[in-house]
């Protein structure tokens, strides 16, 4: 079951307090990604300095914590629907 959000609330934080949005939700998705490439296009992305790399640094981790959950709640919907493929089989 999807959990409903506050419309109010930003898509980012709304996929990342859920992730199964991203896959689920379309709309959710597409909104996700165009504020996701907006956040880092502000990034300096300066790697001649501390600062800049630990931005980018930063920026990376988030992304892939971000994925990793959205995996996660992919492959987690995915064995449901298998398990349920395999009781209604009766195996």
């Amino acid at each position: 079951m999807i959990e409903v959000l506050e419309p109010t609330k930003d898509v980012v934080v709304q996929v990342q307090e859920n992730p199964a949005l991203a896959i689920l939700n379309q709309e959710k998705f597409e909104a996700f990604y165009e504020r996701l490439k907006e956040e880092v296009a502000k990034v300096s992305g300066d790697v001649s300095t501390n600062k800049g790399r630990d931005e980018v640094r930063s920026m990376a981790f988030k992304i892939a914590k971000t994925r990793t959950a959205i995996d996660k709640a992919r492959l987690s919907r995915t064995c449901r629907g298998f398990d349920a493929a395999k009781g209604r089989q009766g195996g």
